[in-house]
């Protein structure tokens, strides 16, 4: 071996990189001690060993082949590496696969948490991005309140879901124009929101069998003129509570009216 690159040896074995040299074969060659701390693999004799020999631990995070290795040590640690591997010929011109390590979970911890606080704060979110109507987190809160009005003083109370069906994805605009078009129509007191991308929730107070047919009707030739450049349909689920019902009783009631309304149209 000559003395430049038992040099190099020393170099690559004092990188702060993990270092990993395999051979076609994917039989161990040489590796690093900057690598060997970063899998926690100790004194573990790992040069000359395949990979069918090797602890199911260090054959997964060594031969697993992904760019970034989340790994999970014995004693609760964790470490995230991003794997680079390169091609190259040693002295005797086989050909070799160097694996190159660098820590990067540092980094992952703080995206980690960044991506947790965006998702607090989008759970705490209480307006659809699109249409600025309340979300569906939004309309369960309100829907609770109101169905614990009515059992405490057995006031009428309505439940629609209006879903809008087209051949095509209808554009932002399009359903912007839709969602002012239902607000429109609605009281004050009303309660509307968007429940999924194209399902709207109306939560309707003081209103009986006979109000709420009347504004399904309203609903039904109305809003479809509203919207010129919205080539959709309207289809309307109706629930009035009942005693006994809770809020998913309510929602569930309104949406099989939806599933018998498609199976009447497709009858």
């Amino acid at each position: 071996m000559t003395e430049g690159h038992n040099f190099q040896t020393a170099w690559l074995d004092a990188c702060p990189t993990g270092v990993l040299v395999v051979d076609a074969e994917e039989q161990i060659l040489w590796i690093n001690t900057s690598l060997r701390e970063m899998l926690e693999l100790g004194d573990l004799p790992l040069i000359g060993s395949a990979k069918a020999l090797l602890p199911e631990a260090a054959y997964q995070v060594l031969f697993a082949g992904d760019s970034l290795l989340h790994l999970r040590s014995d004693t609760g640690g964790e470490r995230w590496l991003r794997c680079d591997i390169h091609q190259a010929e040693d002295e005797q011109q086989r050909t070799v696969n160097i694996h190159y390590y660098q820590d990067v979970s540092e980094q992952m911890a703080a995206q980690l948490a960044c991506d947790s606080l965006r998702q607090r704060v989008d759970d705490l979110t209480l307006t659809d991005e699109l249409t600025g109507l309340a979300n569906k987190r939004a309309l369960i809160h309100s829907l609770v309140s109101q169905v614990t009005r009515s059992r405490r003083y057995a006031n009428p109370l309505s439940l629609m879901m209006v879903r809008i069906d087209s051949g095509v994805t209808l554009s932002d605009q399009a359903m912007l124009a839709i969602s002012h078009s239902l607000r429109e129509r609605l009281r004050w007191a009303d309660f509307i929101g968007r429940y999924e991308d194209n399902l709207f929730m109306l939560i309707l107070p003081e209103t009986n069998h006979e109000a709420l047919l009347v504004l399904r009707d309203k609903i039904m030739q109305e809003v479809p003129k509203s919207v010129p450049d919205g080539d959709f349909s309207v289809v309307l689920g109706l629930a009035e509570w009942q005693k006994g019902y809770d809020p998913r009783r309510l929602i569930d009631k309104a949406l099989q009216e939806l599933v018998q309304d498609d199976a009447t149209q497709e009858s």
